[in-house]
Formats: C-alpha cells, structure tokens, sequence
C-alpha cells in the first residue's frame, strides 16, 4: 500500500501533500497460524519519514498466534524503515547518494531534505551517512556470487589494483574489473605491503576466481603479491602510470 502511494504522489513536493501527519496503518501479512486465526497483541505507532510522504505515523498492530504463542510484525513496515530507525530506506540512499556522489554538505543535505518535509539533525547525517557505507558494503558481499556468474558469463575478468595514497598515510587499496568497471574490493591497510596485499588479492581470488590478466603501476611490493598470489598470469603496467605527465 505505502509503496503504491510513494510511486503516485512521489513527483510532488512531499510539504505540500499534507497539513499535519497521516496515520497509515500497517499489520501482519498472515491471518492464521496453526489453524488459528491470529489475535491482537498490542499496537504501537512511532513516526516514520521517506522522501515521497515525508513524515507520518506509522500505526503497526502485531497479532500473536494463539496457540504456539508466535508473533507476527509486519513485514511491509520493515521493508519501508530499518527497525529502530525513523528514516526509511529510500532517506539513507538519498543522503549516501547526496554526501558522496554529489558531494553535498551535511546543511546541504538538510536543506534538501527540509523540501520533502523531512526534518533531520547533523548528527543524524553522520549517523546514516555510515550505515550507508555499511548497508552498501553488506550488499556488495551478497552479490559476490552474482558479480562472478557475470564475470564467468562474459569469460573472467581484469583485475586493475591500486592504492589511493603514498607515504606512511594510510591506503585505500581497490580492486576493479577493467570489463564491467565493477569495484570487486577495496580495504584500508597501513602500508602497501607485500603481505597486506597479497591478503588483498587472496580475498579477490576466493571470491571471483582466478582473473585473466592484472593491471598495477610499478610498484614492486605489488608485483610480488601478485607473483604469490596470481603466478603465472600476465600482470600489465597501466600506461597512465607508465607514461610521465609534463
């Protein structure tokens, strides 16, 4: 029901739509348990914001099974918002999209928001800006299965690695696949190691399998784990790296 109305009214400006809260009621998607039609164990209501409705109440009735006792939530609810959390799904990826694709400010982002009467704190920015990061990684780890059946698909994969910094700051180190421009792994280590990348390169190996050819600069502690690690695959120079810049 609340995904129908997101999709219908979610081109107009959510401050418009209504002078104060709406209640939507929100229960069980099963009736009967054991043979048994489910009883109402409490009601419980809290606001919830997503960018088409902004702010409303959610009203959730939880019913219970009378004779195993079981309860039932509702799973259309836990769909829309996280448990414990006010702001929905579609609010973290707008303020993960805002933060660091389009490199907005946290005032930015709270302005942004303000037009979808949505309103949010800088701490709670910071909050869902890394369980962004967090969800967006989790998902990542889930489709690792998926990512190497399409890498398989279209016979393997080119593995370019590079790090973001030099000097004893500490190093972003990722890994994409050339084809699909799929980052496949990134992790943060102390130093461009030998053995901290080769652990990097094992972790892709496992996951996705051995990759037709790698691409590096000319870092000689990556070249070694790549010998470890990935023997006998050619391993190229990028030629960004290889040719200077005047």
């Amino acid at each position: 029901m609340t995904y129908y109305i997101d999709r219908v009214i979610g081109r107009f400006a959510a401050g418009k739509l209504f002078s104060k809260k709406p209640v939507i009621p929100f229960g069980p998607d099963v009736s009967v348990c054991c043979g048994y039609p489910l009883r109402i164990q409490k009601t419980q209501a809290k606001t919830v914001a997503t960018l088409a409705i902004g702010e409303f109440v959610a009203k959730e009735t939880v019913s219970v099974c009378p004779q195993c006792k079981t309860s039932y939530s509702s799973d259309e609810l836990r769909q829309i918002v996280p448990t414990g959390s006010k702001f929905g799904y579609d609010v973290l990826v707008f303020i993960g999209k805002a933060a660091f694709l389009r490199c907005r400010s946290d005032t930015d982002i709270i302005g942004e928001l303000a037009t979808r009467n949505i309103r949010i704190c800088p701490s709670e920015i910071a909050y869902l800006q890394k369980r962004f990061i967090f969800c967006l990684a989790t998902a990542h780890k889930q489709s690792a299965v998926h990512i190497k059946e399409v890498s398989k698909a279209r016979g393997g994969y080119i593995l370019h690695l590079d790090g973001t910094c030099e000097g004893d700051s500490p190093h972003l180190m990722s890994g994409l696949d050339e084809l699909s421009h799929i980052v496949l792994h990134n992790v943060k280590m102390a130093s461009e190691k030998t053995t901290s990348i080769a652990a990097f390169l094992e972790h892709i190996r496992q996951d996705y399998g051995m990759p037709l050819a790698l691409v590096s600069d000319m870092s000689q502690a990556i070249a070694k784990a790549i010998r470890e690690v990935c023997g006998g695959i050619p391993h190229c120079v990028c030629h960004f790296h290889f040719v200077p810049v005047h």
